[in-house]
C-alpha cells in the first residue's frame, strides 16, 4: 500500500467526534448452501475446466449419470425467468445452513432486485431446491471429496488470520467507517470454493457479520469485497441525497464495461467505481483516467526492481502480466500498447475520473474531516448538481 495507510487523523481538529468501526474477527467457515449453488451452476455453465482436473472429471461423471443435474438445471432457468439473478440466489444461499440470515437476505433482493416480483417465493423455491439436491448429493464419494478440499483452503486461513486482520485494519484506518453506518464485527472468508474462477468474488452483508466468497490466493479481490460492507452502506444514504437526474448522470458518466457486468442501475455502478478507483488508482499511486501516451510514459519510468516487486505484491497485475506471457518490465514496455487496449483502457470514464478527484481531495483533507463518509455524501451531489 502507498503512503496513505502511514496518515493518521487529527482528533483535535476532526469537527464531530463518532465512534470507528474496529477491526472485525476474521474465521473461515463453509458456506455449504452456497457451495452446493455452485456446484449447480458450474454443470449448468457447461462445466468449465477446474484448476484441480480430478475434481472436475469426477463432477462430471456425477451429473452424467445422475438426474438431479438435469432437474436442477430446469429449476433454476424457470427462477431466472422469473427475475432472478446469480446475485439474489446466492445471497439466498447463504442462509441455507443459517435461518436467520433469510430476512436480510429477502430485504436484500426486494430493495435491489426490482426484477424479482416476490422474493419470499423466490427464496422458499431456491431454498427447496438447495435442499432436494443436498439431499441426493451428501453421501456421495464427490460430496465427500469436496469437503476435504474445503477444509483444507480453510485451515491456511485461519492460519492467515492475523495478516488479514491487518490488511483490513489498514483499509478501515483509510475511510474511518461509523458504526452507525458499517458495523461489521465477523467477517467470514469463504474456503476457497474450486467451482469458481480465481479472479471473482462476492460479499453478503448479514447484520454485523460480512460473508466474503474470494479465492484464498487473491488478496485483490478479498479487499475489494471487503470494502463493499463499508462502501455499499454509505451508498444507501445516498440514495435519498440523489434526485433521479443525478442516478441518471452516474449510470451515462459509468463505462461501458462496467454496465456490461453490472447493468445500468446507479447503485451497483456506484459502488463499483468508488471500490476499483480506490484500489486501482488511490492505492496502488496511479492516474484516474490515463492516456495510452501517459501509460507508455509511465512505463517507461519504472524500474526492474519496482516492477517484480508489484508483480509479488498484486495479485490482478501478475495475472495480467501471465495471461500475456509478460516477465519483465522490457516485456511490458514492448507490449505496452496492447496492455493498454486490454486492461487499461476498459477502466477509464468520465465517472472514474470524478471519483478520482473525490479521492484526492479526501487524502488531502483527511485530517480536516470526520471520515469518507461525511466526505462523500457532502461532496458527491454536489459533484454530480455541477455537471
Amino acid at each position: 500500500m502507498k503512503d496513505f495507510e502511514h496518515k493518521r487523523p487529527s482528533t483535535e481538529r476532526n469537527p464531530a467526534s463518532f465512534e470507528m468501526m474496529k477491526v472485525p474477527e476474521v474465521v473461515s467457515e463453509i458456506e455449504w448452501g452456497a457451495q452446493l449453488y455452485s456446484v449447480l451452476l458450474w454443470n449448468v455453465n457447461g462445466r468449465g475446466v477446474l484448476r484441480d482436473e480430478n475434481l472436475g472429471r469426477g463432477f462430471s461423471e456425477y451429473f452424467d449419470r445422475e438426474s438431479v443435474g438435469k432437474d436442477a438445471a430446469d429449476a433454476l432457468e424457470r427462477m431466472y425467468q422469473s427475475g432472478a439473478d446469480e446475485e439474489s440466489l446466492r445471497t439466498l444461499s447463504f442462509a441455507y445452513s443459517r435461518p436467520r440470515r433469510l430476512d436480510e437476505a429477502i430485504r436484500f433482493i426486494g430493495t435491489h432486485k426490482p426484477d424479482v416480483s416476490d422474493p419470499m417465493a423466490l427464496a422458499a423455491d431456491f431454498l427447496d431446491l438447495i435442499r432436494r439436491f443436498d439431499d441426493f448429493f451428501a453421501g456421495s464419494p464427490e460430496a465427500e471429496t469436496l469437503r476435504q478440499s474445503l477444509e483444507r483452503d480453510r485451515s491456511v486461513r485461519k492460519r492467515d488470520a492475523e495478516d488479514t486482520k491487518r490488511r483490513l485494519a489498514r483499509l478501515i484506518g483509510y475511510f474511518r467507517p461509523d458504526v452507525r453506518t458499517s458495523s461489521i464485527r465477523t467477517v467470514n472468508f469463504v474456503p476457497t470454493d474450486p467451482f469458481a474462477r480465481k479472479d471473482t468474488g462476492s460479499a453478503s452483508l448479514f447484520g454485523d457479520e460480512l460473508v466474503i466468497a474470494s479465492h484464498g490466493e487473491n488478496i485483490h479481490n478479498q479487499d475489494h469485497e471487503f470494502l463493499h460492507g463499508i462502501i455499499n452502506p454509505i451508498v444507501d444514504k445516498l440514495s435519498s441525497r440523489l434526485g433521479d437526474d443525478e442516478k441518471t448522470s452516474i449510470s451515462r458518466l459509468a463505462n461501458p464495461a462496467l454496465k456490461n457486468d453490472y447493468g445500468e442501475g446507479w447503485y451497483s455502478l456506484l459502488c463499483e467505481e468508488l471500490i476499483r478507483t480506490f484500489k486501482e488508482v488511490v492505492e496502488l499511486g496511479g492516474e484516474g483516467n490515463l492516456d495510452l501516451d501517459g501509460f507508455v510514459k509511465a512505463v517507461s519510468l519504472i524500474g526492474e526492481e519496482e516492477f517484480s516487486r508489484s508483480l509479488s505484491q498484486e495479485s490482478g497485475l501478475r495475472e495480467q502480466c501471465a495471461e500475456m506471457g509478460i516477465a519483465t518490465i522490457e516485456d511490458l514496455r514492448s507490449r505496452a500498447v496492447e496492455y493498454f487496449d486490454r486492461f487499461v483502457r476498459p477502466k477509464t470514464s468520465p465517472l472514474r475520473g470524478r471519483i478520482t478527484r473525490l479521492y484526492r481531495e479526501y487524502s488531502e483533507l483527511r485530517d480536516e474531516v470526520t471520515n469518507f463518509e461525511s466526505f462523500i455524501l457532502e461532496r458527491l451531489p454536489n459533484l454530480l448538481n455541477s455537471l
